[in-house]
């Protein structure tokens, strides 16, 4: 009898260690970052577990630290973050809310500290139009939004100049557009390097732009 337990306990042990593994290939474990990177946020995470990154969103999800839906970013002291990434984010805020976001972000992030953001480019959206001899269908989700839920819903448009307006305006400096494989190593699986494929052209359909913030 004390055999069979035996054995029974070990096919338990073995089962429970390969349910683990498979949870951490379904959704690995963040990997933190060294004391030397400092602070990082992805916001708006979505299904996006960005490793090395503290990801936070308005929806729950087994790989979002933090819930937040205004991006307040009151868990953070002033001047903390090195950091902040936002994928296809913005454009769900209206005019006055990114007036607040910009501010937020100018206040929490270190002297030095880059904003890195990802938003529909709306110069090749209509570029897009154009090409696909004006089928609205194409470019309808990327410009309005999935609509499948309430956060899901577009609130503005941006197109280079006035996405590095805003940058400006907020005192970030050296603004350089920039390729999701040379910044992080790989593809992330968001938007901000999905192209669409029309007419025989590899369309972006992201305005991908940085800046580094220098504080006053």
């Amino acid at each position: 009898m004390r055999i069979f337990k035996r054995i029974k306990e070990r096919i338990k042990n073995i089962l429970r260690i390969f349910l683990q593994l498979d949870k951490l290939i379904i959704n690995p474990a963040p990997i933190y970052t060294k004391r030397d990177e400092g602070i990082r946020l992805h916001l708006g995470s979505g299904n996006i577990n960005l490793q090395g990154w503290i990801n936070i969103d308005a929806r729950k999800n087994s790989h979002i630290h933090i819930l937040e839906k205004n991006f307040k970013l009151e868990t953070f002291a002033d001047n903390s973050i090195t950091e902040i990434y936002l994928c296809h984010v913005l454009e769900h805020f209206t005019p006055n809310e990114i007036e607040n976001l910009m501010e937020i972000f100018s206040r929490k992030l270190i002297n030095g500290g880059t904003l890195r953001i990802s938003v529909p480019d709306f110069d090749n959206l209509i570029l897009i139009y154009k090409l696909s001899r004006n089928n609205i269908e194409k470019i309808d989700p990327i410009l309005l939004g999935g609509q499948d839920h309430i956060y899901n819903f577009h609130k503005s448009i941006f197109n280079k100049a006035k996405l590095k307006k805003i940058f400006k305006k907020y005192s970030f400096n050296f603004i350089t557009e920039w390729e999701t494989k040379d910044v992080f190593g790989y593809s992330l699986g968001d938007y901000s390097n999905q192209k669409i494929k029309i007419a025989n052209k590899k369309v972006n359909i992201s305005l991908n732009l940085a800046g580094i913030l220098k504080k006053r």
